[in-house]
């Protein structure tokens, strides 16, 4: 066990990517010799490997053995074109994906796997590893996705090829809707854990937009500051309850999101799977008009009363924590907590108070 970040035998200036997996109880640390694993609260050091190389992506699978690796850094472990599958009870590779570009992101669930490079993104079964689909974004060279985790829903979310527009696919249903929702690049996406919900943020960093995945409405806008700024990350709550983002500002904030959203969407996406019918592609929201008259929505949705016009006022911030440091990862935690880590190897537990505000630090690990 260790009790510091700097107990890593690599100098903090050397990390390359921080990850979290999907039930957010483990992050991942990802450097110029390998990566390590560790149990996020209470912090504890689960593995750590030596690959004598770089590691510039690591994506887990819930705590399971299967991990998923890019190589990076100054001296790559792997070609930063292959998409490394690695089973860590034998502590080696079971799988090697190559592509004709560098991977810039991996997403895996127990089903799929979902490889971005800068103008698709590769979708192979789990197990048998088939390709099942090619899907076409626009340049992506942060490698902007977001999936959901429910077994019961298989959805993926991506820039489409038009600026501005994200594609949902429905792998369930094998149709694709197309939304329109910022005026720039997309640089940030998120859904929630069934993929009723979707979250985007444009180049800009100011607004965050969250909408119906089904109905591609816009249903509340969140707004992270009035200055720019490059947007890292969005998550929501597994309750959806919540919704956190992280910038190049130095700090987390945390937004509480409207009460009727989760059973609003939950009864749409139910729902939806039961009547879609296969194969149908189409565009959605392309003025971003919210209309309380759309057939999708339920009578919950009039007690919002004003809050449908045109655009949906923006709500700022629920809780907030201020670092040092831009934060490279952060997630939900058990216990209303915050986990946070930096760039700069800082781990900090903070406790989002009950009626918001400045979060509380439990703890620093420097």
């Amino acid at each position: 066990m260790v009790d510091s970040l700097s107990d890593y035998p690599v100098e903090k200036s050397k990390i390359l990517c921080i990850s979290v997996n999907q039930c957010y109880d483990c992050f991942a640390i990802c450097t110029e010799t390998g990566f390590a694993i560790d149990k996020a609260y209470p912090f504890k050091l689960i593995l750590r490997r030596d690959m004598k190389g770089g590691i510039a992506i690591v994506e887990m699978l819930f705590k399971c053995n299967i991990i998923a690796l890019i190589g990076g850094g100054t001296n790559p472990a792997f070609p930063s074109n292959k998409l490394i599958i690695w089973d860590d009870h034998v502590e080696k590779p079971v799988l090697e994906l190559s592509f004709k570009t560098p991977v810039r992101g991996v997403k895996l669930r127990k089903d799929l796997i979902f490889a971005v490079v800068d103008k698709n993104i590769f979708v192979y079964t789990f197990g048998d590893y088939k390709l099942i689909d090619v899907l076409e974004t626009a340049d992506n060279p942060r490698g902007v996705i977001a999936i959901s985790y429910d077994a019961d829903s298989k959805v993926v979310a991506c820039p489409y090829t038009d600026i501005g527009h994200c594609r949902v696919k429905f792998f369930d249903k094998k149709n694709t809707k197309i939304i329109k929702t910022n005026k720039k690049a997309i640089v940030a996406l998120a859904l929630n854990y069934s993929g009723s919900l979707l979250a985007t943020a444009s180049a800009k960093g100011t607004v965050i937009r969250i909408f119906s995945t089904i109905t591609g409405d816009l249903l509340q806008e969140l707004r992270r500051g009035a200055k720019a700024a490059l947007m890292n990350q969005i998550s929501f709550h597994r309750s959806s309850k919540y919704l956190l983002c992280t910038s190049s500002k130095e700090a987390v904030h945390v937004f509480e999101l409207f009460d009727s959203l989760t059973k609003i969407d939950e009864c749409e996406y139910a729902d939806y799977i039961s009547r879609t019918p296969a194969d149908e592609i189409g565009y959605l929201n392309d003025n971003i008009v919210l209309d309380p008259t759309t057939k999708n929505k339920t009578a919950a949705l009039s007690s919002l009363g004003s809050l449908f016009s045109k655009y949906f006022s923006s709500h700022w911030g629920f809780a907030k924590y201020k670092t040092a440091g831009e934060v490279k990862y952060c997630a939900f935690s058990e216990k209303n907590l915050l986990i946070i880590v930096t760039m700069e190897g800082k781990h900090y537990t903070c406790e989002i108070p009950s009626k918001g505000g400045y979060c509380f630090l439990r703890n620093t690990i420097c």
